[in-house]
């Protein structure tokens, strides 16, 4: 019987699951890091290929899928640009986490990409489903017709990078006035430092707590709030998706104004568009390991 892995990189672990020929999940689980390192992604790659052994008895592992943080140059396959929580994560082959003698079909794509593809497994066959997820920065995906679509280089659908405010602030990326730099967790604590907060190991629960007792926080919130609805709702009319699926690690926090930002979207399209599903994440953390085992199973 074949199987398929899936992996999903993250800054403090890497989920993986193995799934069987008729689709089944048959494992999910994590491996928290122990340092960031490209030594130690290796080491948790081969104790999870170590792991699936014992659930592959009656086969082999077919093919794998990688989800990665950070932009993919897909002509190169390589990724590109500023990794802020893994800076030796770039210019590099995400299969390079892989043993050598690996000899098995090993594909990739970026994680927010391999959401949207594990979400869109939700929604009926054909269907365009839009995903977004929300926390320490901004990820988008765009599955059409259950394939991730990723432009002619694979930079297409970043949303955090988009240029919200011309000439404004800072992002980790280098460039100014990107969405991150005022949605994200991220972007919205460097705000709050340079008006003299000590933000910079708040998480976004006490960023949300501090909101609701503080004006100003308050203020850097609504803002960032304010400049992601008005990003979705210009990206869903471009796009004219059947759904936008909104996940990631704010928006599992109840503190989160998640209805608020769903009320802004709506506001912000035209009547034509305002039947367009706008949908909390159903997959959990399990939505980037399942788009990249679909991504393996091609």
């Amino acid at each position: 019987m074949d199987y398929y892995l899936g992996l999903d990189i993250g800054g403090s672990s890497i989920k993986y699951g193995l799934e069987d020929a008729e689709g089944q999940l048959i494992l999910f689980s994590s491996i928290p890091l122990r340092e960031r390192s490209l030594a130690e992604f290796r080491a948790i790659t081969r104790d999870i290929l170590h792991i699936c052994q014992s659930y592959t008895l009656d086969g082999a592992i077919a093919a794998i899928g990688i989800g990665s943080p950070g932009q993919i140059d897909h002509r190169r396959g390589i990724i590109i640009g500023n990794n802020p929580n893994l800076p030796f994560w770039t210019m590099i082959s995400p299969t390079a986490i892989m043993p050598e003698d690996l000899d098995l079909k090993v594909v990739f794509d970026n994680d927010a990409n391999l959401m949207a593809l594990g979400e869109a497994s939700h929604y009926p066959a054909g269907h365009n489903v839009l995903g977004v997820t929300i926390g320490s920065g901004i990820g988008c995906g765009f599955c059409i017709g259950g394939k991730v679509f990723g432009g002619s280089r694979g930079y297409a659908m970043e949303l955090g990078h988009i240029t919200s405010i011309i000439d404004g602030a800072a992002c980790n990326c280098g460039r100014y006035g990107c969405l991150e730099a005022y949605s994200s967790l991220n972007g919205m604590r460097n705000r709050l430092c340079e008006i003299g907060y000590k933000a910079n190991d708040w998480n976004f629960v006490q960023l949300l707590q501090a909101a609701e007792l503080d004006k100003e926080v308050k203020a850097i919130l609504d803002k960032g709030i304010e400049l992601f609805s008005l990003a979705l709702a210009n990206l869903m009319i471009i796009l004219e998706p059947d759904h936008l699926v909104i996940g990631g690690g704010a928006s599992e926090i109840p503190l989160y104004p998640v209805q608020e930002l769903i009320d802004k979207i709506q506001s912000l399209l035209p009547p034509e568009l305002t039947d367009i599903s706008i949908d909390l994440a159903k997959q959990g953390n399990k939505a980037g390991v399942l788009g990249a085992i679909r991504l393996a199973r091609g």
